[in-house]
């Protein structure tokens, strides 16, 4: 998003649109680029979500909304697998012409990477996106897809792939989990020699489930990571306090109270004390007709009942 900022700074927009998926991806997204767009003192004029799976017909009614908006700077953000619907349905509505501008995120290159056919810029080039790619050549991207091909995977290596391998493989086993485990280690009063293991063959995600099995097992002596704790696993092994939490909050208004003789009339409505009272005249008017011919408590003038 930084580097879309910059573009945007560099040719001088002021204001861009977001079309953008309304999940924790999209939104967190489209969050960064707002703040880097700030620091630029440039906006986000508008701000076009849909849903995830949206149909055709739903993204169609959106980018007609887009349409009446006085920005010409799109901003897309969304999953690979709606992102070709909406350069299909925006070529569709002619907002694909001279005077427009498109930019596409990092899923653009997660669709090529999918697309098999031997000449995919043919067909992104058909849904009326002109695009271009710029490839670094570089030793240690050479030795990362030499790597990457003895796996003999069925995919090239994306630019998903490549945060994920810089992050695991080039500059060793980090991340906010490490960080604490090193940083409870260094209170200990004695040594604790340990290296670290990686789980997973890099190409698919790892079963944790078999990963906290290992442990009893003796594989491992313990594992370090983001590891869910649920019941059937808290019966094979012993996890440490929770020390991240949801990020779940409740916000309220904060309102000041005045105290006064009548506050007691604040937790019912209006209605609500009319409706008791009505219901208290009625009970006692029904209690004194049954009882004042045979009670004489209820004998006499009015005034005498009070």
């Amino acid at each position: 998003m930084q580097a879309i900022a910059d573009l945007v700074e560099h040719y001088g927009w002021k204001e861009v649109t977001s079309i953008f998926v309304d999940d924790d991806y999209g939104r967190s997204g489209i969050i960064f680029l707002g703040d880097a767009l700030a620091k630029k003192r440039s906006k986000i004029s508008f701000k076009a979500a849909f849903i995830p799976s949206a149909p055709s017909s739903a993204i169609r009614d959106l980018l007609v909304q887009v349409n009446l908006m006085e920005s010409r700077v799109y901003v897309v953000h969304v999953n690979p697998d709606s992102g070709l619907t909406v350069f299909s349905v925006a070529k569709e509505l002619g907002m694909l012409n001279n005077g427009s501008v498109w930019i596409a995120t990092d899923w653009l290159m997660a669709v090529l990477d999918s697309l098999k056919m031997s000449d995919p810029v043919q067909k992104i080039s058909h849904k009326g996106l002109l695009h271009f790619v710029i490839t670094l050549q570089t030793q240690i991207l050479k030795i990362i897809l030499s790597r990457w091909s003895k796996l003999k995977a069925s995919s090239s290596l994306n630019s998903y792939g490549l945060y994920a391998y810089d992050s695991v493989c080039s500059t060793g086993v980090k991340g906010f989990c490490i960080d604490v485990f090193e940083a409870a280690v260094k209170l200990l009063q004695y040594e604790v020699n340990h290296i670290y293991l990686l789980y997973g063959d890099g190409s698919k995600t790892p079963n944790f489930s078999d990963l906290v099995e290992m442990v009893p097992e003796n594989k491992y002596d313990a594992v370090v990571g983001d590891i869910t704790i649920v019941t059937n696993r808290t019966k094979i092994v012993d996890f440490i306090q929770t020390f991240i939490g949801s990020g779940l909050v409740v916000v309220s208004p904060v309102k000041g109270i005045n105290s006064s003789a009548w506050s007691f009339l604040k937790p019912f409505s209006v209605q609500m004390w009319c409706v008791t009272g009505a219901f208290f005249l009625l009970v006692g008017a029904a209690v004194w007709i049954l009882e004042h011919r045979i009670n004489p408590e209820f004998c006499g003038p009015p005034s005498q009942y009070l």
